[in-house]
Protein backbone atom coordinates (compact mmCIF):
# COMPACT_ATOMS: atom_id res chain seq x y z
CA UNK A 1 0.00 0.00 0.00
CA UNK A 2 1.47 3.31 -1.13
CA UNK A 3 0.51 6.27 1.06
CA UNK A 4 1.60 9.79 0.17
CA UNK A 5 3.08 11.87 2.96
CA UNK A 6 2.37 15.60 2.71
CA UNK A 7 5.28 17.97 3.16
CA UNK A 8 5.51 21.73 3.50
CA UNK A 9 8.45 22.57 1.23
CA UNK A 10 8.44 26.19 2.36
CA UNK A 11 9.38 25.22 5.93
CA UNK A 12 11.38 22.05 5.29
CA UNK A 13 13.49 23.52 2.50
CA UNK A 14 17.21 23.21 3.41
CA UNK A 15 18.26 25.60 0.64
CA UNK A 16 16.19 28.39 2.19
CA UNK A 17 18.77 28.56 4.96
CA UNK A 18 21.66 28.16 2.50
CA UNK A 19 22.04 31.33 0.43
CA UNK A 20 24.82 29.80 -1.70
CA UNK A 21 22.31 27.50 -3.40
CA UNK A 22 20.23 30.47 -4.60
CA UNK A 23 22.96 31.92 -6.83
CA UNK A 24 22.66 28.82 -9.01
CA UNK A 25 19.05 29.74 -9.76
CA UNK A 26 17.48 26.61 -8.19
CA UNK A 27 16.01 25.74 -4.80
CA UNK A 28 15.56 22.35 -3.18
CA UNK A 29 11.90 21.27 -2.98
CA UNK A 30 11.82 17.73 -1.59
CA UNK A 31 13.63 14.39 -1.37
CA UNK A 32 12.73 10.80 -0.68
CA UNK A 33 15.03 7.77 -0.56
CA UNK A 34 15.42 4.13 0.30
CA UNK A 35 18.53 1.93 0.36
CA UNK A 36 19.46 2.17 -3.33
CA UNK A 37 16.79 4.48 -4.75
CA UNK A 38 16.68 8.24 -4.33
CA UNK A 39 14.76 11.16 -5.78
CA UNK A 40 15.51 14.85 -5.27
CA UNK A 41 13.40 17.64 -6.76
CA UNK A 42 14.70 21.15 -7.38
CA UNK A 43 12.89 24.09 -8.98
CA UNK A 44 13.97 27.36 -10.52
CA UNK A 45 13.76 30.11 -7.91
CA UNK A 46 10.93 32.10 -9.61
CA UNK A 47 8.72 28.96 -9.54
CA UNK A 48 9.18 28.10 -5.86
CA UNK A 49 6.32 30.33 -4.68
CA UNK A 50 4.00 28.70 -7.26
CA UNK A 51 4.60 25.16 -5.93
CA UNK A 52 2.09 23.64 -3.50
CA UNK A 53 0.74 20.32 -2.26
CA UNK A 54 4.13 18.57 -2.13
CA UNK A 55 3.73 14.91 -1.19
CA UNK A 56 6.15 12.01 -1.19
CA UNK A 57 5.99 8.25 -0.73
CA UNK A 58 8.11 5.13 -0.91
CA UNK A 59 7.39 1.43 -1.14
CA UNK A 60 9.80 -1.45 -0.57
CA UNK A 61 9.36 -4.55 -2.70
CA UNK A 62 12.54 -6.42 -1.79
CA UNK A 63 12.80 -9.78 -0.07
CA UNK A 64 10.62 -10.22 3.02
CA UNK A 65 12.69 -10.65 6.18
CA UNK A 66 11.18 -10.82 9.65
CA UNK A 67 7.75 -9.66 8.50
CA UNK A 68 8.94 -6.56 6.60
CA UNK A 69 10.31 -5.94 3.11
CA UNK A 70 13.90 -4.92 2.45
CA UNK A 71 14.42 -1.52 0.82
CA UNK A 72 16.94 -2.78 -1.74
CA UNK A 73 14.13 -2.96 -4.32
CA UNK A 74 11.14 -0.66 -4.69
CA UNK A 75 10.09 2.80 -5.71
CA UNK A 76 9.93 6.38 -4.50
CA UNK A 77 7.74 9.24 -5.71
CA UNK A 78 7.27 12.97 -5.22
CA UNK A 79 4.06 14.64 -6.35
CA UNK A 80 3.52 18.39 -6.44
CA UNK A 81 1.31 21.11 -7.88
CA UNK A 82 2.78 23.89 -10.06
CA UNK A 83 0.20 26.51 -10.97
CA UNK A 84 -2.74 24.36 -12.20
CA UNK A 85 -0.65 21.35 -13.20
CA UNK A 86 0.13 18.28 -11.11
CA UNK A 87 3.55 16.69 -11.59
CA UNK A 88 4.64 13.28 -10.32
CA UNK A 89 8.29 12.16 -10.33
CA UNK A 90 9.06 8.45 -9.90
CA UNK A 91 12.28 6.51 -9.40
CA UNK A 92 12.28 2.72 -9.14
CA UNK A 93 14.65 -0.21 -8.86
CA UNK A 94 12.71 -3.41 -9.47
Amino acid sequence: QLALQEEDHMTSNPSSSNPSSHHLGFSFISEVHMVGVALLVFARNPLVSKISDVQKAHIATGKEVGGSRLGNKGGVTIRLQVYDSTLCFVSAHL
